[in-house]
């Protein structure tokens, strides 16, 4: 059995659109979340929600700690003004792993590549930053 000391638990990190996530949250929590245990540090990161939507997500949001919401267009935009050299040499690679949904982050090509793997990789990266952040201020009490 997991113990509930400070200094253990587990960091969970939910990525992705947040379509059904009013209807899927209950479940998460129940066969995933409790059944981990406390202390279960739980962090979102998504596509920043339309304003009705962030009313309806809101008091699901209060349990986790913490959210981060980004407009896909501007990672898109910045993802391919930052990186052209890389993602030039990178897009000759076949697969979805570099798909933008349906944006398309190369210029010189022209339509987007099918995938949603950029965003998945940003996710892991945001994810990632808001645990070490947690983690930092949870040790310095």
């Amino acid at each position: 059995m997991r113990g509930t000391s400070e200094s253990e638990g587990v960091a969970l990190c939910f990525s992705g659109a947040l379509r059904a996530l009013t209807l899927t949250l209950g479940l998460l929590k129940q066969h995933l979340l409790d059944a981990l245990g406390p202390p279960v540090d739980a962090f979102l990161y998504a596509p920043r929600p339309s304003g009705m939507a962030l009313v309806r997500l809101a008091p699901l949001l209060s349990e986790l700690r913490a959210v981060r919401f980004e407009d896909e267009d501007d990672l898109v935009a910045n993802l391919a003004q930052g990186h052209v050299k890389a993602l030039r040499k990178a897009s000759q690679l076949r697969g979805n792993w570099l798909g933008t949904g349906s944006q398309a982050l190369f210029p010189w090509v022209g339509k987007p590549r099918h995938g949603s793997g950029i965003f998945q990789m940003h996710a892991h990266r945001q994810c990632l930053a808001m645990i070490s952040e947690w983690e930092e201020r949870r040790g310095s009490k």
